[in-house]
């Protein structure tokens, strides 16, 4: 999935690259609408890189944007695919990328690994290194090996 936002993010960018361009220095019948569409282009480049980001980190917060991604990759999709002609392809492989990554964000394993790799940081991240074998449990007494939540900041018994 990772690759798959990372591909949307460079064809938006290299798309609005060539429409800021040919803007510039071509002949298009309204270089500003030209221009216009290619910053709009770069703009939009940054919602799938920004969800590359957070998936390639493991990050739940990386789902969202890339969600937003394929969900409006799907109208442009159709409407490619209706227009015929050349476009139609292109609006084939659109789709089918945009249900696969749905599919791939959706799965249940990937759920399960973006919630792990959470837990494991949030674990990390209050000191709770689990190097000694217990599974990062430790008792009331803070000693490790002994099932208990004393690494909880709500749980107070000394």
């Amino acid at each position: 999935m990772v690759l798959l936002a990372a591909a949307e993010g460079a064809v938006l960018a290299a798309w609005g690259v060539w429409m800021l361009v040919m803007g510039l220095i071509g002949h298009p019948d309204r270089p500003a609408q030209a221009e216009a569409g290619g910053l709009t282009a770069l703009a939009l480049a940054v919602l799938p890189l920004l969800a590359c980001a957070g998936l390639w980190k493991c990050r739940r917060w990386g789902r969202g944007p890339a969600l937003i991604v394929q969900l409006m990759a799907l109208p442009v999709a159709w409407t490619l695919f209706t227009a015929g002609g050349a476009m139609a392809p292109g609006g084939i492989v659109l789709g089918v990328a945009a249900v696969a990554g749905l599919v791939l964000l959706m799965h249940p394993a990937t759920t399960q690994a973006l919630d792990e790799s959470e837990a494991a940081r949030a674990s990390a991240a209050s000191g709770d290194s689990g190097a000694s074998g217990s599974r990062g449990r430790s008792g009331p007494s803070g000693k490790p090996g002994k099932p208990g939540r004393s690494g909880d900041p709500r749980r107070r018994d000394r």
